[in-house]
């Protein structure tokens, strides 16, 4: 099942902590993780990465019926930062570490 409220949470989100700023950008990532608690442990463990990288936020779902299917809402300083976060090899190397399966459906979006 699919979190259907997550884009207007992003959008409520962004509108809410980024009031007059400009270039603002999110990502919303959706993937299959072989355990969450595993997960959770390498995910928390690249939090300075996210954040040298142009992370400004963080928010996980979980969706209601699988526990380990994510949704995850990113709001991130630029677009450009967010592409190249998430075509960056640590990244590759942490999703692998944390146990995500498959390719994660990744849509980046820019603030209205």
């Amino acid at each position: 099942m699919q979190l259907m409220h997550t884009f207007a949470e992003l959008v409520y989100f962004q509108r809410q902590s980024s009031k007059g700023a400009k270039d603002m950008a999110g990502i919303l990532v959706q993937h299959q993780v072989k355990d969450f608690a595993d997960w959770k442990k390498v995910y928390d463990s690249q939090a300075a990465l996210r954040v040298s990288s142009g992370m400004l936020s963080d928010k996980i779902y979980r969706d209601e019926s699988n526990l380990n299917q994510l949704t995850l809402v990113f709001k991130w300083d630029s677009l450009e930062n967010a592409h190249k976060f998430a075509q960056s090899p640590e990244l590759k190397a942490a999703m692998e570490k944390a146990g995500v399966e498959g390719q994660p459906t990744m849509n980046f979006l820019n603030e209205a």
